[in-house]
């Protein structure tokens, strides 16, 4: 019998990308961390937003942050919110 060969895990997400409801707009990575920056007209679903993010790349990456903001804002403002995900510590947001 052969062992199932499972398919191989979806790229991380790159700006540009469109997902129902968000935009991905910055998607970098380092050493076992990435940082991903969304744009949404919904910041209080930040914490989806970050599940649907780090679900698929869990096993790559030690943390991954997530920014949330609201179109248009300026980039030096503070996002609405941010998602920290850490295999230790699970999911932690935090509200600006």
């Amino acid at each position: 019998v052969r062992p199932a060969v499972l398919p191989p895990p979806p790229p991380p997400p790159r700006a540009g990308t469109r997902f129902p409801g968000w935009t991905v707009t910055k998607a970098y990575s380092a050493h076992h961390m990435m940082v991903v920056e969304v744009e949404t007209d919904l910041p209080d679903t930040a914490r989806q937003i970050a599940a649907q993010v780090v679900e698929p790349l869990k096993d790559r990456y030690e943390e991954v942050l997530i920014y949330v903001r609201k179109p248009d804002t300026p980039h030096d403002d503070l996002p609405a919110r941010r998602v920290q995900w850490t295999r230790r510590g699970g999911y932690v947001e935090t509200v600006y």
